[in-house]
């Protein structure tokens, strides 16, 4: 009796072991494949790892951390998310990229994967990467490289006023320029367009001015030069930043003026990102 048990046992181990390698097998082949997946259709513009600075004016496209980053700061619900992800692969447009204009501009829009991946493996890429990205060490080095880009902006500022609750409107509308959702028309452009080009022009010549008497002010300084003097300068320079701020602020109003309720609900959420 035990003999014809052990027989059993072991023909029935015999039947077992194909099935878990098969399952073991189906497993590693599933999860080979969304890796190929990705290498193959998307690695190959969007680097996966984190970009040499010497090597970023090289990039074909934003690398996928920092598409998953807008995706994740422009959608907050998961399934849009992944949504938008799988939409935009199969149709890409300039007007719904999740990216700031100028990227768009400099990359270009993406060719369509439509009948290149299937929309179920598109869901599973989506995925993946919803999981993946952004790294940890992308999301702080960004917040390094902002904090040290506004460190320089104050710096470097011309106005006497910084905050971020006073934006740059046109500088900001032009990151956003084509999005379908701002729905900007051709003559609000224009407009928009004629106000940054004469504020460009404008403070441009304050900054110069304001340059040279700042050096003047150090070296007076530095070297002892009469109070009233380096006083006269100090309100020089007082005077030229506070003209300057009345640009800004001209600035604002005017382009303010031009755009729609609608379009400005979609753009104040913008002004902090």
């Amino acid at each position: 009796m035990k003999r014809i048990l052990l027989v059993i046992l072991a023909l029935l181990i015999l039947l077992i072991q194909p099935i878990m390698a098969e399952e073991n097998e189906t497993n590693d082949i599933n999860s080979f494949d969304i890796n190929t997946l990705i290498e193959n259709n998307c690695a190959s513009c969007h680097t996966l790892g984190m970009p040499h600075p010497s090597t970023i004016s090289s990039l074909p496209a934003p690398p996928m951390n920092a598409v998953i980053f807008h995706v994740k700061n422009e959608l907050k619900d998961y399934e849009k998310q992944k949504a938008f992800i799988v939409n935009y692969a199969l149709n890409p447009q300039a007007e719904h990229s999740v990216c700031d204009m100028t990227k768009v501009e400099k990359f270009g829009v993406m060719p369509s994967l439509k009948g290149k991946v299937s929309k179920e493996n598109l869901n599973r890429i989506a995925t993946h990467l919803l999981v993946q990205f952004p790294t940890q060490k992308f999301v702080e080095t960004r917040a390094e490289a902002k904090l040290y880009k506004e460190i320089n902006k104050l710096r470097n500022s011309p106005f006497l006023m910084n905050q971020s609750a006073l934006p740059k409107v046109t500088l900001l509308l032009m990151k956003h320029w084509g999005k379908g959702k701002l729905g900007l028309t051709e003559e609000q452009k224009e407009k928009l367009l004629a106000i940054r080009s004469d504020v460009i022009k404008n403070i441009k010549s304050i900054k110069e001015q304001l340059y040279n008497l700042e050096h003047d002010i150090i070296e007076m300084t530095i070297y002892e030069g009469e109070l009233e003097l380096i006083e006269s300068k100090v309100n020089e320079t007082a005077k030229l930043k506070a003209k300057a701020t009345m640009i800004q602020i001209k600035c604002l109003l005017e382009s303010v003026e031009i755009l729609t309720e609608k379009q400005m609900a979609v753009l104040v959420p913008l002004w902090g990102a």
